[in-house]
């Protein structure tokens, strides 16, 4: 590993560990992450960076996660405004994630040309589904 890249890394970390035990924690409930990013205090890429770290950390054993949305995308500013959501892997989406619950027979499967309605009503309700 070169320095600069530990350095980046150490800072990252530290960083996002004090935004951490200030605002950021997974005992938050889905009210207290939307407030905190309507007011301002936090923004949308920290609950996800932080939540990405934590299913890095946590699903190398649970194995739960098969695939994160590398840039989630919000379309509304709804009741859900930013909240990080994960769905089940054989909701349709159309945003290249894999809805093949799992199977490796149907990794070449072609994109969906529509959403599930529940997608749909989540991103018109500003969630961001990142896996």
């Amino acid at each position: 590993m070169r320095r600069r890249h530990f350095l980046q890394g150490s800072a990252t970390i530290a960083a996002l560990s004090s935004c951490e035990r200030q605002l950021i924690s997974h005992e938050r409930s889905m009210a207290e992450i939307i407030g905190l990013i309507r007011m301002g205090e936090a923004a949308e890429s920290d609950f996800l960076q932080y939540y990405r770290q934590r299913i890095a950390k946590l699903d190398n054993e649970l194995r739960a996660v098969i695939e994160l949305h590398p840039a989630p995308r919000s379309s509304h500013q709804g009741p859900l405004h930013g909240a990080p959501i994960l769905i089940k892997d054989n909701i349709e989406t159309c945003d290249g994630m894999l809805t093949t619950a799992g199977s490796l027979a149907l990794i070449d499967a072609p994109v969906p040309a529509r959403e599930a309605f529940i997608v749909t009503r989540l991103r018109e309700a500003g969630a961001l589904i990142f896996g």
